[in-house]
């Protein structure tokens, strides 16, 4: 019997069955179809004050610009490039240049990009969607730190074809940065009440003396 992707007469629907071929190469690693994320520019929805947002970000030397994601048993493996472009893009979308110098340093110390499975169909893999595994640390103008976050960071929406993969790891990065901006932002708040009660209890500190 003859394979029929292999003898298709019409090249038009040859090339169209091996676009589909690969748009499933997620789940079929033996088409060879390799998967790529490029640079992009994320955009987080933060809202926060501008005194407790960062006004620089720091990279570490190991979060790297371009690298290759091993291929798994339900993935195929994916080449990244500018990541640390797309960082950088996402922390200046999440805190514009228009912050105040407070002098707060965001300093990310691992970022990994990953993509797990969000589907399962006949074939095996159906669908997938990005995460980032980091830890970063909220430096104060002293290099003091101020806060510590650590978590996986997943991209709302599953894709199906691999022409997503750069949009999706997108979506991941602002993940990212939200969750790291309202834990900024909670920390904020409950330092905030601390203060109010200092600053009473130095007030009534004297009329105690009395």
């Amino acid at each position: 019997m003859r394979d029929p992707v292999l003898h298709v007469k019409s090249p038009r629907m040859k090339a169209s069955l091996l676009l589909s071929l690969c748009l499933f190469a997620i789940a079929w690693l033996d088409i060879g179809c390799v998967l790529n994320v490029g640079p992009s520019s994320p955009r987080p929805n933060v809202l926060m004050h501008a005194s407790d947002a960062p006004a620089a970000l720091v990279l570490a030397e190991g979060v790297q610009e371009t690298y290759v994601i091993p291929r798994t048993g339900s993935i195929n493996q994916i080449n990244v490039s500018g990541w640390r472009t797309t960082l950088e893009a996402g922390f200046h979308n999440a805190f514009p240049t228009g912050t105040p110098q407070t002098g707060r340093q965001l300093e990310i110390l691992q970022a990994e990009l990953g993509f797990s499975p969000r589907a399962v169909g006949p074939g095996g893999t159906a669908a997938i969607s990005a995460n980032v595994r980091f830890k970063a640390r909220l430096l104060g103008p002293s290099h003091e730190e101020l806060g510590i976050f650590v978590g996986t960071a997943q991209a709302r929406e599953a894709i199906t074809s691999v022409t997503g993969t750069t949009d999706n790891a997108s979506k991941a990065v602002e993940a990212m940065y939200e969750l790291i901006a309202n834990e900024i932002a909670n920390a904020a708040v409950v330092a905030e009440p601390k203060k109010v009660a200092s600053s009473q209890h130095a007030a009534t500190k004297p009329a105690r003396s009395q």
